[in-house]
């Protein structure tokens, strides 16, 4: 058993599960090479495939364990989902969280960019990103940059967002939301 096999066993996971998911990642990563630096015409065909059930809202969050999503239970999170126009949520983004177009391979990991094009290229569920209003006005993207970003680049018109409900009513000062939920 390698050490990340047994960190995720730790967290909860069955192994079969996780070797399953590491040859998957291993052969994702290894096609999404080919796409570091390419324009976006010279990517495969993508699918947004959003992922809104409650038990996949920890991968919002960038790598959260099993064992850590409880935290998802708690009022801390309680999440909520609404839909955004890409246009407006790019304008209220702060500078940490914003990207334009030409910025798409210079900033962030473009490992992880490529590989999430390849991923959507097989239509497999993603979800959204996880944001949350700061004092000054302007949104942060606590979790889901690299999806923000492809997004952006494959021109999507709205976008779908995890907010947590502490927050709702900040966000709808910041934002034209239409809410799933809550």
């Amino acid at each position: 058993m390698t050490t990340r096999e047994l960190l995720r066993t730790l967290g909860g996971e069955c192994i079969e599960k996780v070797r399953a998911d590491i040859a998957l990642e291993k052969r994702i990563k290894n096609t999404s090479e080919s796409y570091i630096d390419k324009p976006v015409e010279d990517w495969p065909e993508l699918e947004f495939r959003w992922d809104f059930f409650v038990e996949s809202q920890r991968f919002a969050f960038d790598g959260m364990s099993p064992n850590d999503a409880k935290a998802l239970e708690t009022e801390t999170y309680d999440l909520i989902c609404g839909f955004v126009s890409l246009e407006q949520f790019d304008r209220k983004l702060c500078a940490r969280s914003s990207k334009s177009k030409q910025e798409f391979w210079s900033i962030g990991d473009k490992g992880k960019l490529a590989y999430l094009i390849v991923y959507l290229s097989e239509k497999r569920p993603v979800t959204p990103p996880y944001i949350v209003p700061l004092e000054n006005g302007e949104i942060l993207i606590e979790g889901g940059n690299h999806r923000y970003a492809v997004a952006k680049q494959w021109d999507l018109s709205q976008l779908p967002i995890y907010v947590s409900r502490k927050h709702k009513k900040a966000i709808e000062q910041l934002l034209d939301i239409e809410w799933t939920d809550g």
